[in-house]
């Protein structure tokens, strides 16, 4: 996975994570998941992501893992607000000064 030359952005709505074994996901009735979605802040971390395509394959690399016995890493950006699907339309632009993601 962390050779994959491109690097999608997946939008999901209603959807559960937990870890038990490793990183999991559930859908539910009323989830949607999008793949490159046409959004603005979509557009935005795609761009950010192929130009930083080397650390984030690096970082992926480098801290993950699919042992049961260690918590997989989620990477997310530092110190950034998780903006709710609701209000995405009227959302900020995303940050373009690179912020650390590991």
């Amino acid at each position: 996975m962390a050779t994959e030359a491109h690097l999608p952005v997946i939008l999901g709505r209603s959807i559960g994570i937990f870890t038990y074994q490793g990183l999991s996901l559930q859908t539910r009735y009323n989830s949607t998941v999008r793949v490159n979605p046409n959004y603005p802040q979509a557009l935005a971390l795609i761009s950010w992501a192929n130009e930083n395509k080397t650390m984030l394959l690096s970082c992926a690399s480098e801290k993950t893992s699919t042992s049961s016995s260690v918590n997989p890493t989620i990477v997310t950006p530092a110190g950034q607000q998780v903006i709710s699907i609701a209000d995405i339309s009227s959302a900020p632009s995303l940050p373009t000064d690179g912020s650390a993601l590991c």
